[in-house]
């Protein structure tokens, strides 16, 4: 196949398909909407009778991705692997791909993540950031299964609203960069099993529900001297019975 491009809307609301997608090697453009399944109605779709089934695969020639390509494909399985010569991760383009659940394999190159780019896939184990990315936007990773973050890349400055919201299985200690000053409305909300978190010193604000319902957050530390302007509810739900908030002396 000379495929090279798959424009806006090409199979978009399709209800017949009911198949495996195999793209070709060649392909280099997905437009806006190429394969959403329906139309996006806040964090959901209105789902169509379409099928597109198995793993998916982007060729490694890929080199743009257009906002909401395959929001709404459920029936997609398996790990993803963005290919290298993609850069920005548009709005909402694997939004409610819940049937995602293996890794997610982002590269180094990729330099913007969209809002809702990865809202309620399913993806599972480790999540490893690209070390170039200087905003986690709205809703990025809201509704994931990942268990830990590799770490977040230095030069991060904030983290958007809803931003892991509802990750459940999210572990471990959450060490927020030097580079962070500020974190977004329910942005690690009912992420119940993070076990602590570490605040850096220039953070200025940390917003309504950022932390709340994370039930096992046992280990507060903030290292900024003057501590951030800490929003309604932003830590509701964290036991306070067995609590250490360490601030710097």
């Amino acid at each position: 196949s000379n495929l090279r491009i798959i424009g806006g809307e090409a199979f978009y609301g399709c209800i017949n398909i009911n198949s495996e997608l195999s793209l070709p090697e060649t392909v280099e453009y997905i437009g806006y909407k190429a394969f959403a399944a329906g139309d996006q109605v806040w964090d959901s779709y209105i789902m169509q009778e379409m099928k597109l089934t198995g793993t998916l695969t982007l060729p490694d020639n890929l080199t743009y991705l257009g906002s909401e390509a395959f929001g709404g494909c459920r029936s997609l399985t398996g790990s993803l692997v963005i290919p290298p010569s993609i850069t920005k991760i548009e709005d909402s383009t694997f939004n409610s791909c819940t049937g995602l659940n293996g890794n997610l394999i982002l590269h180094d190159g990729i330099t913007d993540i969209g809002e809702k780019a990865f809202n309620y896939c399913s993806f599972s184990g480790e999540l490893k950031l690209p070390s170039y990315l200087t905003e986690i936007n709205d809703s990025s990773f809201s509704g994931c299964n990942f268990t830990s973050i590799a770490g977040f890349p230095e030069g991060i400055i904030t983290i958007g609203d809803k931003a892991f919201n509802n990750n459940s299985r999210l572990m471990g200690i959450m060490e927020l960069p030097e580079s962070l000053l500020s974190i977004g409305k329910d942005a690690f909300r009912n992420c119940s099993n993070i076990e602590g978190v570490i605040i850096p010193a220039d953070i200025v604000v940390i917003s309504d529900n950022a932390f709340e319902n994370c039930f096992y957050i046992n280990k507060f530390v903030c290292k900024a001297i003057e501590p951030p302007l800490v929003g309604s509810m932003g830590l509701s739900g964290v036991a306070k019975d067995n609590f250490v908030l360490e601030v710097p002396e």
